[in-house]
């Protein structure tokens, strides 16, 4: 896979410091439904994408009613290629949305649907990032995710991955026409400006940067763009690492005395310690995203296309 240049250049205007950071790949939403950008070969692009990148092992969080909805072979597809299988769900609503025990209820019917697919790990990824806004739900499902010997898979680098290829896809939709290598650029900027400013909070809220997980979406962008963010991490001095290695890791386990918790766990971490000022990435706000997408002459008409 051809690794776009115009990508590097826009990573490297994040690199003026070089960033020791290890980063792991989680795709949240899968299997997702075909999309107008790659129809149906999504699972393909980013298998392909991701071996291109030396990206030994991600985690795909499985949705038990788009698994009813587009079968298990996409799923199967993933763990074949060495990937991980965790969990996110039935129907992807939080504990706030539900109340605590339909969450609880919501995961376990997920749970039976995936434990058997090849790949399979019992990694809890909760949507939305939402893990209750009150002690007792949140603690309702902590008790539940121990007796279900579940590990909790968090989520140290937010994006709005997932906000990007939403416009993304209605403009193609709409028969407006990619302009490829804007869009790459694009992508790869996005990614690099959440990921040096998760880290610098982590630098500063816990003295050190942890083994980070990105969140990342199932969706056409990432098969399109993944590699070329890999090697963006890499020519910024960072390393891609297995999932496994940050599932690992201490900060992942670290349950924070705190409500609500719907972030980042390194926000909240910070909110647990006091730490005042802390913030998703300002690329996050879905206005700054709609002015930078405008900004970067993604389309190649405005005009749409018969």
């Amino acid at each position: 896979m051809r690794i776009a240049n115009f990508a590097l250049l826009v990573a490297l205007a994040f690199s003026s410091r070089a960033m020791a950071i290890d980063v792991a790949f989680s795709f949240e939403d899968a299997p997702g439904a075909a999309s107008p950008l790659l129809q149906g070969e999504r699972t393909k692009t980013l298998i392909t994408a991701l071996h291109a990148a030396q990206v030994e092992q991600a985690i795909f969080f499985a949705v038990g009613k788009s698994v009813e909805a587009n079968g298990t072979k996409r799923l199967k597809l993933y763990a074949d290629a060495g990937h991980i299988i965790g969990s996110q769900g039935y129907s992807a609503s939080t504990i706030d949305q539900l109340g605590a025990t339909a969450f609880v209820q919501d995961m376990k019917k997920n749970d039976a649907l995936v434990r058997d697919l090849p790949g399979y790990q019992m990694w809890l990824r909760f949507p939305g990032l939402n893990q209750g806004s009150t002690v007792e739900a949140r603690d309702t499902v902590r008790v539940w995710i121990y007796h279900m010997l579940y590990g909790r898979a968090q989520v140290t680098i937010n994006s709005p991955d997932d906000a990007l290829n939403r416009i993304v896809q209605e403009g193609v939709a709409a028969g407006r026409r990619v302009n490829p290598e804007h869009l790459r650029a694009l992508y790869v900027a996005v990614m690099m400006e959440c990921i040096q400013h998760y880290d610098e909070m982590a630098r500063t809220v816990l003295g050190t940067s942890p083994k980070h997980l990105l969140r990342l979406h199932e969706n056409d962008l990432a098969a399109l763009f993944v590699a070329d963010l890999a090697q963006a991490i890499r020519q910024a001095g960072g390393r891609i690492i297995p999932a496994t290695d940050a599932l690992g890791d201490d900060l992942n386990h670290y349950e924070p005395d705190l409500v609500p918790i719907n972030d980042s766990q390194i926000i909240a971490v910070a909110k647990e310690r006091g730490v005042l000022g802390v913030a998703r990435a300002a690329i996050e706000d879905p206005a700054r995203l709609a002015t930078e997408v405008s900004k970067a002459n993604i389309w190649l008409t405005d005009a749409p296309h018969p």
